[in-house]
C-alpha cells in the first residue's frame, strides 16, 4: 500500500508539473517518427518494444514527452520501481 502512494504521489506531481510546463521544442522529424513508433506499440500494448524505441527516441532528443511515455510503458509492464525513476 505504501509502494502505491508512492506511485500515486509521484504521478500527481508529474501530471502538476506537466501542466504547467513550458512549451517544448517540437520533436525532429526523425525522433518524431521513432516516437510515433513506440507510440503504435505502447497502444498495441507491446510495451517492452515500446520502451526500447522510446530510449532510442530519448537518446537521440531529451523531451519531457519522450521520457513521460517511456515512464508509463514501465510502469504497465509491471516494473513500478523503474517507472518512478523515469518520472
Amino acid at each position: 500500500m505504501k509502494r502505491l502512494s508512492q506511485v500515486m504521489l509521484v504521478m500527481a506531481l508529474v501530471l502538476g508539473w506537466t501542466s504547467r510546463a513550458r512549451a517544448e521544442a517540437p520533436l525532429r522529424p526523425d525522433v518524431q517518427k521513432i516516437y510515433d513508433e513506440a507510440t503504435a506499440l505502447f497502444n498495441q500494448e507491446q510495451y517492452q518494444l515500446a520502451i526500447d524505441k522510446f530510449r532510442v527516441a530519448f537518446g537521440m532528443q531529451a523531451n519531457p514527452k519522450i521520457l513521460y511515455s517511456w515512464a508509463q510503458s514501465t510502469r504497465l509492464l509491471g516494473d513500478c520501481g523503474e517507472a518512478i525513476n523515469l518520472y
